[in-house]
């Protein structure tokens, strides 16, 4: 028997949807020298001196908890779930931390989900901590007996009786930032996979284990993107030049925190707004414009080409860059087929 699985978004389609997007914008800058140098006013947030020191993110991992499910602790689908969050967050420019050496962190952070406390005051181990917890993992099987159909041609055609199994795991995400242990981002991930294969008996009583370890991966998949523009390394606007309506734009985003030719960047402002009923000032970052970095990377630098000539007048020194990362067409059209 030879089961046909069927997975819920993204894994099938990301070689193609690579293919079909790529080569979009050109990524050719080979003459600097015939490029004029701009003013480039300073933005209304310049970064600190920390934060232009800073690189990647220091990112403790700890393991998914199963939830005292038994289907997912048979299954072990945190420890599934763990490996594609640990995987996706590297694969970000992420720096991971042994989280063997933070357990103190993880005690305090239990402390700080059930009283409310925040603050961490233990030795310092990164920038951020995720943590997860399953919700739901469920497993099930349908039998559908032989049918036998003509269609408008008069051909007669048979399917043979097939067992079904369909397994769907739901988690909650909580990325918590250091040493404050606030709440960073905190979302909700959701798979399903199911197999289908021939059978001579209606008693569908396939395994699970391995459709729900699939099932947990497939969760965090749907939500890499956002993992990722999450941690992806940031760098900082230094300089701007101009050939025609030609602007690019010299970086700190350089190969050292995966800047890639051809890989595309946001860049944001940081806003800062006073809340009038609380008083309390909010900062928070808003997009000025979309890029692609050029063939034009060092180590520590790269420069990046703003197509929009109106969204290029809006960037100014200082104002943070990232890699920005998204699924394929093909990708979401395959997560709204399933």
């Amino acid at each position: 028997m030879n089961p046909v699985v069927k997975r819920g978004a993204s894994v099938l389609a990301g070689a193609l949807a690579t293919a079909i997007l790529s080569g979009c914008a050109s990524t050719g800058l080979d003459n600097l020298g015939t490029y004029q140098k701009q003013d480039l006013p300073e933005a209304q947030q310049m970064p600190s001196k920390a934060e232009l020191k800073g690189g990647k993110s220091k990112v403790v991992i700890f393991e998914v908890q199963d939830g005292n499910i038994a289907e997912s602790e048979q299954a072990n689908v945190g420890v599934s779930m763990t490996g594609e969050l640990e995987k996706y967050i590297r694969d970000a420019g992420a720096e991971l931390v042994d989280r063997s050496l933070a357990q103190k962190l993880k005690k305090e952070i239990r402390r700080a989900e059930m009283e409310g406390v925040t603050g961490y005051e233990g030795p310092p181990v990164g920038d951020f901590a995720v943590r997860g917890k399953v919700s739901q993992a469920s497993f099930g099987s349908e039998f559908t007996e032989a049918r036998r159909w003509t269609d408008d041609d008069g051909n007669v055609h048979t399917s043979p009786p097939e067992c079904t199994y369909t397994a769907n795991v739901t988690a909650n995400l909580e990325i918590y930032s250091l040493p404050s242990l606030k709440t960073a981002e905190s979302f909700q991930v959701e798979g399903t996979v199911d197999t289908s294969e021939e059978t001579r008996s209606s008693n569908c009583n396939g395994s699970g284990q391995g459709l729900l370890r699939e099932a947990a991966a497939e969760a965090v998949q749907v939500k890499r993107d956002k993992l990722q523009n999450f941690f992806a390394p940031k760098g900082f606007v230094t300089e701007r030049r101009t050939k025609e309506d030609d602007n690019v734009f010299r970086v700190t985003l350089g190969g050292e925190l995966g800047a890639k030719e051809g890989k595309e960047v946001r860049i944001f402002k940081v806003v800062e707004e006073k809340n009038d009923l609380t008083g309390e000032t909010i900062t928070e970052k808003r997009k000025v414009a979309e890029g692609i970095i050029t063939n034009q990377v060092n180590p520590g630098t790269a420069w990046i080409r703003v197509s929009e000539p109106e969204q290029a007048k809006k960037v100014r020194m200082g104002h943070r860059v990232k890699v920005h990362y998204e699924r394929g067409l093909m990708e979401k059209g395959m997560a709204i087929i399933n």
